[in-house]
């Protein structure tokens, strides 16, 4: 495996010549932003991994990405079908994979579209799980932004209230002093 950045070159310069906006987020995420606003914008991270590399390129087709790669397919159905084997999951032979495992569809109210394969529900799983790790992220920066503006808030307020209480012992000391005067004249 060579560097990660180098590998992801050749993305990071069609996604520019197609029109995306690549942003680098604080915590070393990218994200890209389609020229087409109604198309969903994609957080990414650059790793060696060839099927990170994959589903990233995946996510960035779903934004309108064009990218013909022309590299090796990745383990796949083949993956699939011994992990069913091994977990008893299917036909106890050699095509046990080549049934897809069919689940129900979800009611029609749900708004959620039927999932049909374990392959299907394996993507939506990962791609999930990747969306709620970035908004925790997100969150936990956005909290820490906000716990340092709490913090200046709070010394702010301790400074009215320093101010407050010298105002009110000056206005007593001229208070007293005037009415010192006003007694003696």
């Amino acid at each position: 495996m060579g560097h990660p950045e180098k590998e992801y070159e050749p993305i990071f310069t069609a996604l520019k010549e197609q029109g995306f906006e690549v942003n680098k987020t604080q915590r070393g995420h990218y994200e890209a932003i389609s020229p087409d606003k109604s198309k969903p914008l994609v957080f990414f991270a650059v790793s060696a991994e060839r099927c990170a590399k994959q589903n990233t390129i995946r996510d960035l087709r779903r934004a309108g990405f064009k990218w013909d790669d022309h590299e090796p397919k990745s383990v796949g159905d083949g993956y699939l079908k011994n992990a069913l084997q091994k977990a008893g999951i299917g036909r106890n032979n050699a095509n046990a994979a080549d049934v897809p495992l069919v689940f129900p569809p979800p009611p029609a109210d749900s708004g959620v579209a039927p999932v049909v394969d374990m392959d299907t529900l394996f993507r939506d799983l990962k791609e999930k799980k990747e969306m709620a790790q970035l908004c925790k992220e997100n969150h936990y920066d956005i909290s820490v932004e906000a716990a340092a503006i709490q913090k200046k808030l709070g010394d702010a307020w301790q400074e009215v209230c320093k101010a407050d209480s010298a105002l009110a012992e000056s206005k007593r000391q001229f208070d007293e002093y005037f009415n010192a005067e006003k007694k003696t004249a």
